[in-house]
């Protein structure tokens, strides 16, 4: 009796706690996270379901996390994102999605206008650098940066305005040329002209919560309009608000990967 009670025992203990499904075609994910949060943080939900439904994930911690502040600049995290990519296929990913909560979501969109990749999906997109509100914001900070370039100094770091959703505001320590990358209007993250480039053949998934502030909902209506009309681009609200859509989009997000069709790679 004793024996039969300790199996049971060791079954319950190794049973998966959710169904895991094998794709019939791998499909990879990275999933990034948004400004000053990290892998375990509000996307940690959504890997996890991503996992458990089968799909091959790397979730990665991106430049502007809480631990690294920004250490690196937009070209190092588009090389990051191709690395991350790379991890995926070795692992025997055939269909590529990028998903990326706010800041993340506009680095996905970054590297899908300039590399090719099967989806998209943007849960709560955040940063917008040409708004005029995070101009104002950022315009000491632009100018103390810009005059170091001028100079002759752009790895010379200094204290910067970094703005993020709900008012806050934090100064943090970089390079100016890291900071004209990510906060120049006219930069290499200006989210509407990089929707706008995004690569012919790319799905997209464009997530905002119910709750959503009404500055962000905005800004995110106006640059999903500048993503070019021949992309099979979809949006879709879920309850919540910005930091609670990627946890309560993990099932539509799902269900929208498996409607796409296989990659031929």
């Amino acid at each position: 009796m004793r024996q039969i009670v300790w199996w049971m025992w060791c079954w319950l203990i190794l049973m998966p706690l959710g169904p895991v499904h094998a794709e019939a075609v791998p499909i990879g994910i990275v999933i990034m996270h948004g400004k000053w949060d990290k892998p375990t943080g509000h996307v940690s939900d959504f890997a996890s379901a991503m996992e458990r439904a089968g799909l091959l994930v790397v979730s990665s911690e991106m430049t502007w996390s809480g631990r690294r502040s920004y250490d690196a600049g937009v070209a190092a995290m588009e090389n990051e994102i191709n690395a991350a990519i790379g991890q995926l296929r070795q692992r025997g990913a055939r269909t590529i999605i990028l998903a990326g909560h706010s800041f993340g979501a506009a680095g996905a969109v970054r590297y899908a206008s300039r590399h090719k990749v099967d989806g998209i999906v943007a849960l709560a997109p955040g940063h917008y650098p040409e708004g005029n509100n995070f101009m104002n914001l950022t315009a000491a900070s632009r100018s103390k940066a810009q005059a170091l370039i001028d100079a002759g100094k752009p790895d010379e770091t200094a204290w910067f305005d970094d703005p993020n959703n709900g008012g806050r505001l934090k100064q943090l320590k970089m390079s100016a040329q890291t900071y004209i990358d990510f906060f120049d209007p006219a930069g290499p993250m200006n989210f509407g002209n990089n929707a706008a480039t995004v690569l012919p053949g790319t799905a997209v998934l464009w997530v905002v919560g119910q709750a959503e502030e009404t500055g962000l909902r905005n800004m995110g209506g106006r640059v999903f309009e500048r993503l070019p009309k021949s992309l099979a681009a979809r949006q879709v609200e879920v309850p919540g608000g910005h930091l609670e859509t990627p946890s309560n989009s993990a099932s539509i997000a799902l269900e929208w990967i498996r409607s796409l069709p296989p990659a031929e790679r």
